[in-house]
């Protein structure tokens, strides 16, 4: 395959990626407690969400039950204890049926199931149903490792990807959109596209592109990183022969961010004279980036210092730099060249900046090293 198709193929297996849900956006799809929480709310058939019983008929599809099973009522308990102190994570109860079920995303299956299959069938006996009747589900988005399945087969669990759960939500969920609140369908349908992204499955053709391609995307991944290489060095040596590089180096420092990225550092005075203007070149296939913000001088380490120095500088920096730099919603500064600009053209650019950062820290004439 040639570059060009496998950038072109890349190009439409990437388009098919999912958007991130709002789950995944708050940066809490992988949290145990917080998909049993919404899964606990979302089983009650009488809840405000308005689905029903949706959500509890997809679970009878997966576990066998049959439909004919008569739901006067459900009620979902989370964190079950059992009588050795252990927790179960969901615990259905109708007055036909039981469904335990341990919730899974990424820890191992360490748990004691015996002891979550006493507390079940403990709980069916109760309210007088028949062993058949009380299932036991260990609910995971990952494939089980073969001694998990063992141990899981052992004590009587089906084990249910939450895939198959979604497939299930999405055969019955034209039946109870019409009744649904709006909010809360919305809510529902954002949880299950997060558990089933959990699940990977949206990514396996990009999975095995990726596997088929390694070693030209490899190859192609080698030769770019090269390419970028040789720029910053062309940089450096149009620098050279500017008046910046024989700036005294208490004022302004160089250095090298992994190959790509020609860093200056432009000190800071009086009471921020810890703190410097980190002017960074950037280079790239798209363009060349020059980057502003605040950090140490020495130690290059963002502080509470330097957010200051920044918050007191960046202002009068813009207003000196022009309308090519646009401030980013990080507070940074930033403006973009064209690919084709030539070195000698982009370090007299940089070597512009430099000076109006220098302007704006209040150094007069450049002070050249001894």
């Amino acid at each position: 395959m040639t570059p060009d198709e496998l950038i072109s193929k890349f190009g439409r297996l990437r388009a098919l990626k999912t958007p991130r849900t709002f789950l995944e956006l708050a940066g809490y799809p992988h949290y145990e407690n917080v998909s049993s929480n919404l899964l606990a709310f979302y089983l009650d058939p009488v809840g405000e969400h308005g689905l029903g019983d949706l959500l509890l008929r997809a679970f009878m599809n997966c576990v066998g039950i049959p439909w004919e099973a008569t739901i006067h009522q459900a009620q979902t308990d989370r964190e079950v204890y059992t009588k050795h102190g252990g927790k179960l994570d969901l615990l259905i109860v109708t007055d036909d049926f039981i469904i335990g079920v341990e919730n899974k995303i990424w820890a191992p299956l360490h748990n004691d199931l015996d002891d979550y299959g006493r507390l079940i069938t403990e709980t069916g006996t109760k309210i007088g149903l028949k062993l058949e009747n009380c299932h036991r589900v260990v609910l995971t988005v990952r494939d089980l490792s073969p001694d998990e399945r063992r141990k899981a087969e052992r004590s009587d669990f089906r084990v249910l990807r939450f895939a198959e759960l979604s497939g299930a939500v999405r055969s019955l969920l034209g039946h109870y959109t019409r009744r649904a609140d709006f909010k809360h369908l919305s809510y529902f349908t954002d949880l299950m596209q997060t558990l089933e992204n959990l699940t990977g499955a949206s990514k396996s053709e990009l999975n095995q592109f990726l596997a088929t391609h390694a070693r030209e995307i490899e190859e192609l991944n080698r030769a770019y990183w090269e390419y970028r290489k040789q720029l910053i060095p062309e940089v450096r040596r149009c620098l050279a022969e500017t008046p910046l590089n024989q700036f005294n180096e208490e004022e302004i420092r160089y250095s090298i961010y992994q190959g790509t990225t020609l860093v200056t550092h432009v000190r800071c005075r009086d009471a921020h004279q810890k703190q410097a203007i980190s002017v960074d070149l950037e280079t790239s296939s798209e363009c060349w980036k020059i980057v502003l913000f605040s950090r140490g001088f020495s130690d290059y380490k963002f502080t509470d210092a330097s957010t200051l120095a920044w918050a007191e500088l960046s202002p009068e920096l813009l207003e000196r730099l022009g309308a090519s730099f646009q401030p980013e919603e990080n507070g940074n500064l930033k403006a973009e060249f064209p690919p084709e600009l030539k070195p000698a053209e982009i370090s007299q650019r940089l070597s512009d900046v430099v000076l109006k950062v220098r302007e704006a820290l209040g150094y007069g004439a450049p002070s050249p090293m001894s």
